[in-house]
């Protein structure tokens, strides 16, 4: 195994946290506790640290952790996923009776 593999998989381990967190929707609440409990973990001169940036830090990480992250794109979504043709398609055989006309939107001229 190369250096580099075994580098790049201690650093997608040590972030792995921040992922978990992140998708619990606890982000913001641990950084938020990092910042008030900041002297104790940080040096002065760090971003937690700052008496400004801190706390903006934390309330910006509040946004992301509102979304949803269950619905992820899978590796193999490419396959899951028809494209929008096909399921025009789908449609138009599913409709049994002529007056509903679907217009033809293919790019094929």
């Amino acid at each position: 195994m190369q250096y580099g593999t075994v580098l790049s998989q201690k650093s997608h381990h040590r972030f792995l946290w921040m992922r978990m967190a992140l998708m619990e929707k606890k982000l913001a609440g641990i950084v938020e506790a990092l910042v008030q409990k900041a002297e104790v973990f940080y040096e002065a001169d760090s971003l937690i640290s700052h008496s400004v940036n801190g706390p903006i830090l934390a309330a910006l990480l509040a946004g992301p952790c509102a979304l949803d992250y269950s619905r992820m794109k899978t590796p193999d979504h490419l396959w899951t996923d028809p494209p929008a043709p096909d399921l025009l398609d789908r449609k138009r055989m599913a409709r049994s009776d002529s007056q509903s006309v679907i217009p033809d939107y293919s790019l094929e001229e």
